[in-house]
Parts: C-alpha cells; sequence; structure tokens
C-alpha cells in the first residue's frame, strides 16, 4: 500500500513540473488581468518626463476589465516627477491586447494631466 501512495505522489509530482504548451501558456496570458496592467506600465513609462521616477499603484488599487479576445481595459494612475521635479499623480485609461508569443499591444492610452 505504501509503494501504492509513493508512485502516485511521484507522478503527481512529475504532471505538477510539466511546463505549459504554448497555447496553454497564450491561454493563460490571454486571461491575466494583472500582466495586462503590467504590460500597461511600460506604455505609459515612455510618456513621461522622468521615467525612471515612475511608481505604480498595486494591481490592487486599479480597475481591469477583461473585454473578451485578449483584450483588457485598464484604469489606473502613475506618480512621477513631472519638468519641475515634483511629484505629480496623473490618472490613465488604457485598453491593451495579448497577441500571443508574450507580445502585447497598446490599442488605446488617455493619460490625464
Amino acid at each position: 500500500m505504501k509503494t501504492v501512495a509513493a508512485i502516485v505522489l511521484v507522478l503527481l509530482a512529475l504532471v505538477m513540473c510539466v511546463p505549459d504548451s504554448p497555447e496553454e501558456k497564450d491561454r493563460k496570458s490571454c486571461n491575466d488581468s494583472t500582466m495586462a496592467y503590467i504590460m500597461t506600465q511600460g506604455f505609459v513609462e515612455k510618456r513621461l518626463r522622468a521615467p525612471s521616477t515612475a511608481k505604480f499603484p498595486s494591481h490592487y488599487e486599479i480597475k481591469t476589465v477583461l473585454l473578451g479576445n485578449c483584450r483588457h481595459d485598464v484604469t489606473a494612475y502613475v506618480d512621477a516627477q513631472n519638468g519641475f521635479g515634483a511629484m505629480i499623480r496623473t490618472p490613465y485609461h488604457a485598453v491593451i491586447k495579448y497577441n500571443g508569443n508574450d507580445m502585447w499591444q497598446i490599442e488605446s492610452l488617455q493619460m490625464s494631466e
């Protein structure tokens, strides 16, 4: 009986260690709202005067909505220095799409100033 239990445990461990197929990874990424939020941060930073000063809230403080077809609606903000060195909070709204193979595309990005 102990041998059977040991074999079952070994098989279970092997199954859990098998990496996801590329198709399964794409499916998970397609629906991952946290990753969608993280990916918007790079697009937002490109529009900032001082991107190295950017501070984004945790994903618990922002709003993401899965729109379907691997598209996400993200509403968040960034705190970053302006041209005078003052920290300014800038709300933003983005629609981002997962295209597969770890590639994300920004469809729209509006930043309030």
